[in-house]
C-alpha cells in the first residue's frame, strides 16, 4: 500500500473509528481528528497525503477544511463524504480541488479504491514536478 498518511477528520467518533479501522485493515496508515482545528494542527505536524472528511457535520465544515488545508498544501488530496450533497456543494468541492465526493452510504470497497486512486494521483503529480525540476536544472 502507498506510504502516504491519511487523515480522517470526522466529528462522529464511531464513524471516525470505523473508517479508520477499515482503512488500516486495508493497509493504509491513518491519523484522525474530530474538529477542524485539530485536523489543521495534525496536517501541520504530520506529513499527510490524503484528507478524508465530511462535507458538513457538527464540528466539521468540510469545505472550510478543504480550502484551508489545500491553501497550506496544494498537493494534498481530499475526499469528502456526504449523505445528501447539493449540486452547489459538489461544484464548490471540485472548485476547491477535492479529489472526490462520495455519497454515504458507500458500496463496499469504494473508500479503499478512491483512497488508493487519490494517493496514486498525488504520487504521480509529485513525480512529475520532480522530473520537471530536474529537466529545468539541466
Amino acid at each position: 500500500m502507498d506510504s502516504g498518511r491519511i487523515l480522517i477528520a470526522i466529528s462522529d467518533s464511531i464513524e471516525r473509528m470505523m473508517l479508520e479501522a477499515r482503512l488500516r485493515s486495508a493497509g493504509f496508515v491513518t491519523s484522525s481528528a474530530a474538529r477542524v482545528e485539530s485536523a489543521l494542527n495534525l496536517l501541520a505536524a504530520e506529513s499527510c497525503a490524503l484528507l478524508i472528511t465530511t462535507l458538513q457535520a457538527p464540528g466539521i465544515d468540510g469545505l472550510t477544511l478543504l480550502r484551508e488545508a489545500r491553501s497550506r498544501d496544494p498537493e494534498l488530496e481530499v475526499i469528502l463524504l456526504a449523505t445528501a450533497p447539493t449540486v452547489e456543494a459538489l461544484i464548490a468541492a471540485l472548485d476547491y480541488g477535492a479529489h472526490a465526493c462520495l455519497r454515504l452510504p458507500m458500496s463496499p470497497g469504494m473508500l479503499e479504491a478512491r483512497s488508493s486512486a487519490a494517493l496514486e494521483r498525488r504520487r504521480l503529480r509529485l513525480m512529475r514536478t520532480t522530473i520537471l525540476h530536474q529537466l529545468s536544472a539541466q
